[in-house]
């Protein structure tokens, strides 16, 4: 998924708001990848722009469910 932006919102923004989607779906989301590294080099490089490749890796729901969660999530 590739997210720069979605409704004025930040990609950051939109990963929290999936991972409570599927929390209370009753499932566990990890971010993984290179999300977790632009996001810890952004902190450590000033002015760095948000990351844009997010990988979530979901636990504890079936695949219709966890689907129907990330892409039917209110971000």
């Amino acid at each position: 998924m590739i997210i720069e932006r979605v409704n004025g919102t930040t990609a950051t923004a939109v990963v929290y708001e999936l991972a409570r989607a599927v929390r209370d779906a009753g499932g566990r989301a990890l971010v993984v990848g290179g999300f977790v590294r632009d996001s810890l080099l952004a902190q450590a490089q000033a002015g760095s722009q948000d990351a844009l490749d997010i990988d979530i890796e979901v636990f504890g729901l079936d695949e219709t469910t966890a689907y129907q969660t990330v892409f039917f999530a209110q971000v």
